[in-house]
C-alpha cells in the first residue's frame, strides 16, 4: 500500500474504533474485539486482521450496525493486503447496509472510489462519488477532485470541468497532475479561455515543460491572438524549449503568416545550419519560400538549388516507393525544378535556367509541360537563340495552361524571324 493510502487509512480505523457503543448495536466485548484487530492493521498483520474480523462478522449476527463496521475495516484491510477486489467487495456491503455513521461511510465512499478508479471503473466510481458529494457538508479540495477525475474518465466532461475547476480553485499551491487533468478536459469540452488562463498558471508552475508554452500557443492562435501565440512560442525558444523539428517549423509558418518572413528565414536557417533541423527538401522549400516574401531572391535560389539536389539523390530509394508513391515523388521533383527555373529567371541568369530545366525536356508531354517548354522558350529568347526559342513556344502552345502566353510570344516573335 502507498503511503497516501496509510495516511488516510490509520486516522479512518482510530475513527471507527473511537464511535461509541451506541444503543447496544456493538458490544465491549466486539468492540474491544473491533479494536484488536484495528492493532493488528496497523502492525501489517493482516493474516491475523483477517482471522480476526472473519470471527468478528461472524458472531454479531444480523446486527446492521455492527456488521457494517466490520465490512468497512475488512475494506481497508484488504485494501492494504493488496486484495482490490475484496476491499471493493466488503466497503460495497458495508455501505449497502446504510448503517454506517456519516465520516465513517464518507472515508468508505472515498476509498471505495479510488479502489474502483485503479480498476478502470470510472462510471462507478463516479456514481460513489456522487453519493460522496451529496453527503459532504464542505467538500475537500481532494474529494473535488477525485469526483472530477472519476467523471472525466467517464467522458462526462461538463461535470468533470465543473469539479476540477473547484477542486484547483480550493487549493493555494496548485499539484500540477490536477492542472493538467482540469486541463485535458478542458480542451476536450473547447473552454479555450480557461485552458488559456490555466496554461499560463501551468507555466509558472513548470516552465521547463514545452508541451504547456506549445499548447498555449496554439489556444492564442485559436482566440484570434495570432501574435501572441508567436511571442508564446518565441519565449519557449528563447528558453531553449523548442527543439522538436515540428514546433521549429510551426513557428517558422506562423511567422511567414504574420508577413515577417524574414524571422522565419533567419530561423530556419539557424536550425538548418545547427542541425536541429534536417536538411529535406520540403525543408529547404519552406526555406525558400521564406526567403522569397523577404525578397531575398538569392538566397532562395541556393536553398532550392540544394533542395533539388538532394532530391534526386538515392535512386535506388525510389525504386523501392510503390507506383503512386514513386509518380507523387517524381511530380514533386519536377515541380520543384521549375520553381528553381523561374527564381533563376527572376535573377536573369538564362544559362543556369536552361541547366536546371535540360533534365525534365525528355519528359515534356507530363502535366508541366507547357510550363516547361515556355521557360525554356524565355531563357533561349535572352540568350538570343530565336529558332530555338520558336520551338519551345510551339511546344508550349499545344498546352491549355501555357497557350495564350506562349502564343504571345509567337506572335511577337514571328516577324522578327521573318525579318531576319
Amino acid at each position: 500500500m502507498n503511503p497516501m493510502s496509510m495516511q488516510r487509512l490509520l486516522p479512518a480505523l482510530a475513527l471507527l474504533i473511537a464511535l461509541p457503543v451506541l444503543g447496544g448495536t456493538l458490544s465491549q466485548a466486539h468492540h474491544a474485539r473491533l479494536a484488536r484487530a484495528h492493532e493488528l492493521i496497523e502492525q501489517a498483520q493482516w493474516e491475523q486482521a483477517e482471522q480476526a474480523l472473519d470471527a468478528l462478522y461472524a458472531d454479531v449476527g444480523d446486527q446492521a450496525y455492527a456488521r457494517a463496521l466490520v465490512l468497512q475495516a475488512q475494506g481497508w484491510l484488504y485494501h492494504g493486503s493488496g486484495k482490490p477486489s475484496k476491499a471493493i467487495q466488503s466497503l460495497h456491503e458495508g455501505l449497502a447496509l446504510n448503517a454506517l455513521p456519516r465520516q465513517a461511510a464518507q472515508d468508505a465512499r472515498y476509498l471505495l472510489a479510488q479502489l474502483l478508479l485503479r480498476r478502470d471503473e470510472a462510471t462507478a466510481a463516479a456514481a460513489v462519488m456522487d453519493d460522496w458529494l451529496a453527503a459532504a457538508k464542505t467538500p475537500s479540495a481532494e474529494g473535488l477532485h477525485l469526483a472530477g477525475t472519476a467523471q472525466a474518465l467517464s467522458g462526462n466532461n461538463e461535470s468533470a470541468t465543473q469539479y476540477l475547476e473547484r477542486a484547483v480553485a480550493a487549493v493555494e499551491i496548485l499539484p500540477e497532475a490536477w492542472g493538467q487533468r482540469l486541463l485535458s478536459v478542458q480542451l476536450a469540452s473547447g473552454r479555450a479561455e480557461a485552458a488559456q488562463a490555466l496554461l499560463r498558471r501551468l507555466i509558472v508552475i513548470n516552465p521547463d515543460r514545452a508541451a504547456y508554452w506549445l499548447q498555449l500557443a496554439d489556444i492564442e492562435a485559436k482566440l484570434g491572438e495570432p501574435h501572441t501565440a508567436v511571442a508564446v512560442l518565441e519565449l519557449a525558444r528563447q528558453h531553449g524549449l523548442l527543439q522538436e523539428p515540428a514546433a521549429l517549423l510551426d513557428l517558422a509558418r506562423r511567422w511567414m503568416e504574420l508577413d515577417a518572413p524574414a524571422r522565419a528565414a533567419t530561423l530556419l536557417k539557424e536550425t538548418l545550419d545547427d542541425g536541429r533541423l534536417k536538411p529535406t527538401p520540403l525543408h529547404l522549400d519552406l526555406l525558400a519560400s521564406a526567403w522569397l516574401q523577404s525578397g531575398e531572391t538569392r538566397h532562395a535560389r541556393s536553398a532550392l538549388a540544394q533542395a533539388v539536389e538532394l532530391a534526386a539523390d538515392g535512386p535506388s530509394m525510389q525504386m523501392r516507393r510503390p507506383p503512386d508513391g514513386a509518380d507523387a515523388h517524381r511530380a514533386d521533383a519536377t515541380q520543384r525544378r521549375i520553381r528553381l527555373a523561374q527564381v533563376t529567371a527572376e535573377l536573369e541568369d538564362w544559362g543556369a535556367v536552361l541547366a536546371v530545366l535540360e533534365p525534365l525536356l525528355t519528359d515534356s508531354d507530363s502535366a508541366h509541360g507547357g510550363r516547361i517548354q515556355l521557360l525554356s522558350g524565355i531563357a533561349r529568347y535572352h540568350r538570343g537563340e530565336l529558332e530555338q526559342a520558336l520551338r519551345h513556344f510551339e511546344r508550349a502552345a499545344g498546352f491549355e495552361e501555357t497557350r495564350v502566353v506562349a502564343e504571345q510570344w509567337l506572335d511577337a516573335l514571328r516577324p522578327v524571324e521573318a525579318g531576319a
